[in-house]
């Protein structure tokens, strides 16, 4: 297999991230698959909001069509799934604080513990000192680990991640960016693209790139098309 790396990106308030997460935790993906991978939080406002568009909870029968297929989802990885407190929520401080400058060696433990609290015991990760509380109950160090999170250095990775972001033309998350080599970039948005990116990272890929390129060709000069 090719030299391969995973920028994941992801933030604590889109529930799919949650079940993307879980799905690969579950199979320890990280290990299994022979990749690297970068966990990149990033706030997801800032990412769909680049183009114009609403977001899915903002258009009510989306909302609750996607909330009766994340119930199904988590239903069939055999995991637990509620409702947060606040929807939507401020995830910004969690999200700093999953940053692998902030948390280290423990970034995957701090971004599995979270998401859990979210999603599966229905905990506010809006609430600061109830994150501190989380980071406590973990054994780490939670006044280094907040105080770095506060630092101007969290706050530019942040943005950094951002800029990334729309670096790599991504429209949402939870988004997976995949380099072979460091030459090439796919991506793959969404929990059930999680096959298709086993497949691809496998090169087991069912893409033919001449039909992507006779697609493409359709929309040049024709931006207004509908499909």
């Amino acid at each position: 297999m090719l030299s391969t790396s995973i920028d994941f990106f992801f933030d604590f308030l889109s529930p799919f991230s949650y079940l993307a997460f879980k799905a690969l935790e579950q199979e320890n993906f990280w290990q299994e698959h022979g990749v690297t991978f970068r966990f990149r939080p990033v706030p997801m406002a800032k990412v769909i909001k680049r183009y114009p568009t609403m977001g899915p909870a903002e258009i009510p029968p989306k909302r609750l069509y996607l909330f009766k297929s994340c119930l199904r989802n988590a239903h069939r990885l055999g995991i637990p799934f509620g409702v947060p407190p606040k929807l939507p929520f401020n995830s910004l401080q969690a999200l700093r604080l999953a940053l692998p400058i902030v948390s280290g060696e423990y970034q995957l433990r701090v971004i599995s513990t979270f998401f859990d609290q979210a999603w599966a015991h229905e905990k506010d990760l809006e609430n600061p000192d109830f994150l501190f509380q989380v980071i406590q109950d973990l054994g780490l160090d939670a006044d280094t680990i907040f105080t770095a999170s506060d630092e101007k250095e969290a706050r530019k990775a942040i943005k950094i991640n951002i800029k990334d972001a729309v670096g790599f033309d991504l429209f949402g998350v939870p988004s997976f960016v995949v380099f072979k080599n460091e030459k090439s970039a796919e991506t793959f948005w969404g929990q059930d693209s999680i096959i298709d990116l086993k497949n691809y990272i496998e090169g087991r890929d069912s893409i033919e790139p001449q039909l992507i390129h006779k697609f493409q060709t359709k929309f040049t000069g024709n931006q207004g098309a509908q499909v």
